[in-house]
């Protein structure tokens, strides 16, 4: 996986032979995302990843009419298919995508009532959103919100090993299952709460096994690690 860590992806395989046993039934986050995103794909033509980073994901789908992805800075990786924009004013017409996906942006989103006005306004009628973001109400979020911000990003760089130029401010204004059943503009047609399994060190993910384990019993699930959520436009 070429976004994980060399240390996660070197216990990554340890992970998997594990959850095979003990949690058949668990999914890593990515896998869900990715497997939906593939999923409405299939019945897309027109297509925006908000949110695109380094561009990438664009890159893997190249079958669709049109794709293109959007972010405050151009990647380094893949300019083809790319529009530097903020979320908040995108520069498309009205109804321009039958989908558009998000993935780890709406945590970092000052105004994020403004940027799902926005992809309400892009997206065609019946068009889709898929959207994956960390839940505010899991102690993974919960925890570090009581850091100061240096030190969580000392943690990330010297602990996570996550590259300076990846880590941006979070608020935490969307990141609750309540906030995606209670919108207007959008109806929820799937919801997903999962579990973020620790790769980087064994106790770590010792951890996260329990809490995975703990929270499939009834309102606990609304505690896991990780939202993702379909949601289709209303007229």
């Amino acid at each position: 996986m070429s976004f994980l860590s060399k240390n996660a992806e070197k216990n990554l395989a340890w992970a998997r032979k594990f959850l095979g046993k003990y949690a058949p039934e668990f999914q890593f986050r990515w896998e869900i995302y990715f497997a939906l995103l593939k999923e409405n794909l299939k019945t897309s033509r027109y297509w925006l990843d908000a949110g695109s980073g380094e561009n990438l994901t664009v890159e893997q789908y190249q079958a669709l009419e049109f794709q293109v992805g959007t972010d405050t800075r151009r990647p380094l990786a893949n300019r083809k298919n790319f529009v530097r924009a903020r979320l908040e004013m995108l520069p498309f017409k009205s109804g321009s995508f039958d989908f558009v996906s998000s993935r780890y942006v709406l945590e970092h989103l000052e105004k994020p009532g403004e940027v799902w006005q926005e992809w309400h306004r892009v997206l065609r009628a019946g068009g889709k959103v898929l959207v994956q973001t960390p839940n505010i109400l899991s102690y993974i979020s919960l925890l570090p919100r009581l850091l100061p911000y240096r030190l969580k990003r000392y943690l990330l760089i010297r602990f996570y090993l996550v590259s300076p130029k990846d880590i941006f401010r979070t608020y935490h204004r969307f990141n609750s299952p309540g906030k995606f059943t209670k919108m207007e503009e959008f109806a929820v047609e799937k919801l997903i709460l999962s579990e973020d399994m620790h790769l980087h060190f064994r106790p770590l993910f010792f951890l996260s096994y329990f809490v995975h384990i703990l929270t499939r019993f009834g309102p606990l699930g609304n505690f896991r690690s990780t939202i993702t959520a379909v949601l289709k436009k209303n007229v």
